[in-house]
């Protein structure tokens, strides 16, 4: 067995995003218990540098991240599916897009983008494709959004790996095939 020590610090790169879904009476939005996907969450961007010791072995560690938090109720089986892209490129560039689709069929596209200016800006005008390998498998995607100041943005990823998920539908099928790891190939502002 070897010792390890981990020693890193964050910062963030700009505010946090979301909170709880409330209702027209500040109370929480109550959308029956098997509907809750994510009833509270937020996100935020941040830069992480340190050091990371395995045995005599040190590694210098840097990038870019995502701080991920939910609370309250959350039922998987509650979506069929969703598509979340926690992207952050730089200091000053960083987006987080969702893309879910309902029990009910209807999709919901959502997300912010961290242009450095401090507030983040609401995505609008998402648009995912994803492409597939013959056995169903993601190989890569293309996303395009438009910020609030009617900027649009294509980004493009690759799969480089994909791993089974732990959940499962009450039926006895796995609730999602894969999470998939992604390289970000470019993020394109378009004029």
């Amino acid at each position: 067995m070897l010792d390890c020590v981990v020693d890193l610090e964050f910062t963030a790169i700009g505010p946090a995003h979301g909170g709880e879904l409330l209702d027209d009476d500040g109370r929480p939005f109550d959308e029956g218990e098997d509907r809750y996907f994510a009833r509270a969450h937020y996100d935020q961007h941040l830069r992480g540098a340190g050091e990371l010791q395995i045995g005599d072995q040190r590694y210098r560690i840097a990038g870019f991240g995502l701080r991920d938090h939910s609370w309250g109720p959350r039922i998987w089986q509650a979506i069929p599916w969703y598509r979340w892209f926690p992207c952050a490129f730089d200091d000053g560039f960083a987006i987080c897009l969702l893309v879910v689709r309902k029990g009910d069929g209807e999709y919901v596209e959502t997300g912010f983008i961290h242009d450095g200016s401090g507030k983040p800006l609401h995505a609008s005008n998402i648009r995912l494709q994803t492409d597939y390998d013959a056995n169903q498998y993601p190989t890569g995607f293309t996303l395009h959004c438009q910020d609030d100041r009617a900027r649009r943005y294509e980004i493009r990823g690759e799969t480089l790996s994909s791993v089974p998920c732990r959940h499962w539908r009450r039926d006895g099928r796995r609730l999602d095939r894969q999470v998939t790891h992604r390289r970000m190939h470019d993020a394109l502002p378009l004029r």
